[in-house]
């Protein structure tokens, strides 16, 4: 909705069934697709890790999905809710970048749908979500990925209590020991209802540290959205400007509040460092930092038909600015002893959030008692 670049329809119509097979190699084969040679080009094995242990898609015993790095970013598939539009079965409430977003698969929910500051840094009770092998949640922006896992129906034995619906993994890319790289993107974008252009800046490196035992890969990256919701009523001055002047006396409402435009827009930093170890042949160990960061000035909701407002317009009386950091430390040691495949994880993860809400029309609705304070408002505070 937001987004004016758009997937053209029969491009969108053949990563459907390239999803939904989970066979189809990402380079199209020009040509006579039925010759030999072609299909042996088509044709190519999908390895997972959802059962805990290197696995073709085929073989896994139970339903899921798989999409790799690479068609994350030819579909434009950025965030977690991008997710719901090309995996059927998985639907992501998306309440705007600013608040968590609930997640249910084939419809399975042990909750009511609740206000979006209630969700706080989950999605919910039924869908966990994985990096590498720690749970942890965290909107991530689906960069330097080597594959995201989608996992359907209860995973308790593997994925714990929370993932009765399923479990959503993101396999990062993994340092290499060996060779080179260094990736720099930039792109921009537009949206039908904002003033500004939003922008993707992102970058990849990887060094081998010791020739074939030491890889070292980091990963850094800054998405600037525009917004498209304007707040048309903040006051002037909050706690001294009456939040509800005269509407119908232009100068009472010039002197008492004011129009933001764009007020949800916001930036998200992101960045993550990995030291890889090859012990030996057999054995490796993976340390990784992970840092995510968002910053928004308002919500994503809109007035129209409750308080009359236009098109993505808020009526809110002050503006509702939110920050979250979200931090992960992880150990990952596999190692291979033949007859079994040992793997272990440690991760250590901390969440902060500072964010301020607006309840003013709360009071203005209540009349009784709050008709004696007519400049009241109330904003509130939380951290968490």
């Amino acid at each position: 909705m937001r987004e004016t670049q758009r997937v053209p329809s029969c491009a969108y119509a053949a990563v459907c069934v390239a999803v939904g097979v989970g066979l189809i190699t990402e380079n199209a084969v020009a040509g006579d697709n039925n010759s030999p040679s072609a299909r042996d080009q088509l044709i190519d094995e999908v390895v997972v890790t959802a059962t805990r242990r290197k696995t073709s898609l085929e073989d896994v015993p139970f339903n899921m999905s798989a999409l790799s790095g690479r068609t994350l970013d030819r579909l434009r598939a950025r965030q977690l809710s991008d997710l719901a539009r090309l995996i059927p079965g998985l639907t992501v409430i998306d309440q705007g970048n600013r608040a968590a977003s609930r997640m249910t698969v084939r419809g399975l929910n042990v909750a009511s749908l609740n206000e979006e500051s209630v969700l706080f840094n989950s999605s919910g009770a039924t869908v966990s979500t994985y990096i590498g092998d720690i749970p942890v949640y965290v909107d991530l922006r689906l960069r330097d990925l080597e594959r995201v896992e989608i996992l359907f129906g209860p995973q308790g034995t593997l994925y714990g209590a929370g993932s009765l619906g399923g479990a959503i993994r993101y396999i990062p890319q993994a340092p290499s020991a060996t060779d080179w790289e260094a990736t720099v993107s930039i792109s921009g974008f537009g949206s039908d209802e904002s003033d500004n252009i939003g922008s993707d800046v992102w970058a990849t490196f990887n060094a081998p540290l010791l020739s074939d035992r030491l890889g070292f890969r980091a990963f850094i990256s800054r998405y600037d959205d525009p917004g498209y919701t304007d707040y048309v009523y903040v006051l002037r001055d909050p706690g001294f400007s009456n939040p509800q002047p005269d509407f119908d006396d232009p100068a009472d409402v010039e002197a008492n509040l004011r129009r933001v435009n764009d007020a949800d827009k916001g930036e998200i930093i992101g960045a993550k460092a990995a030291l890889l170890w090859k012990i030996d042949d057999a054995a490796s160990a993976t340390l990784s930092y992970y840092y995510q960061e968002s910053d928004y000035g308002g919500r994503s909701l809109n007035h129209e038909r409750a308080l009359g407002t236009g098109g993505y317009q808020s009526a809110h009386r002050v503006l509702e600015p939110n920050e979250r950091e979200n931090h992960l430390v992880s150990l990952e040691v596999h190692a291979d002893f033949g007859f079994a495949e040992l793997v272990s994880a440690t991760g250590v993860s901390e969440y902060e959030e500072l964010g301020q809400r607006d309840g003013t029309d709360l009071v203005l609705d209540f009349g009784g008692i709050w008709s004696a304070f007519p400049a009241a408002d109330i904003v509130s505070s939380a951290v968490t």
